[in-house]
């Protein structure tokens, strides 16, 4: 770091870098910290995400076959017909908690409501309503899976972030100020030693200036 090289070599300005390493070495230890839980968070979030993206391959290809079911036996019209007589309705609430000061989203399925046709009119079939139980199923998992990704990338970012801050800490900032603190008392040891050794020098020279009087 450029500031250190103008650093005086001075114990005062020493003692102000050796304080500020502790606190920069407090700060790694938190930020390693909070890596290693948002890193554990991670993994849960992807597990999760990979169990909710096969439960739902698995449930759309159940729906999917209820509902080839159903065609085969009423027919793509009557189908139809009933499909248009049938509208899911949904009601989506999404709120906000925090996690280690990141905002992650909470999605909620409010309500669902299927309205059923006649069936006095429409003759129907019990794969037509188990194909529609898994569908409204289905549409649950999609959105908890949209919150669980959208939580998981969160996270990703801010343990990019951290993960960052902590390799400028560790590889650029704390090598640069032990450097410079080993130079500071470098120099002061070499000052002193010059000090003493003028300060003996002195002394000598006095002692031997009153043995020739």
């Amino acid at each position: 770091m450029s500031f250190l090289k103008e650093v005086k070599p001075t114990r005062g300005e020493l003692l102000i870098l050796q304080k500020d390493q502790l606190y920069i070495n407090k700060a790694v230890s938190l930020l390693d910290e909070k890596a290693t839980v948002l890193s554990i968070r991670l993994k849960e979030l992807t597990f999760r995400v990979n169990r909710l993206r096969k439960e739902i391959q698995e449930n759309l290809a159940e729906a999917f076959n209820k509902l080839a079911l159903a065609n085969m036996q009423m027919g793509l019209d009557g189908v139809d017909e009933i499909a248009d007589t049938s509208r899911i309705k949904t009601e989506i609430s999404i709120k906000e908690q925090s996690f280690m000061g990141i905002v992650i989203p909470e999605i909620n399925l409010m309500e669902i409501k299927v309205p059923l046709p006649d069936f006095g009119i429409f003759k129907t079939s019990i794969y037509l309503d188990e194909a529609q139980k898994l569908f409204s199923y289905i549409l649950v998992l999609v959105l908890k899976y949209t919150e669980v990704e959208n939580s998981a990338f969160r996270i990703l970012t801010e343990l990019r972030k951290t993960q960052k801050r902590l390799n400028a800490l560790e590889y650029i900032l704390i090598p640069e100020y032990n450097k410079t603190i080993n130079k500071i008392e470098g120099y002061i040891e070499e000052s002193e030693r010059d000090e003493i050794i003028s300060m003996k020098v002195i002394k000598d020279y006095i002692l031997q200036k009153s043995s020739n009087k």
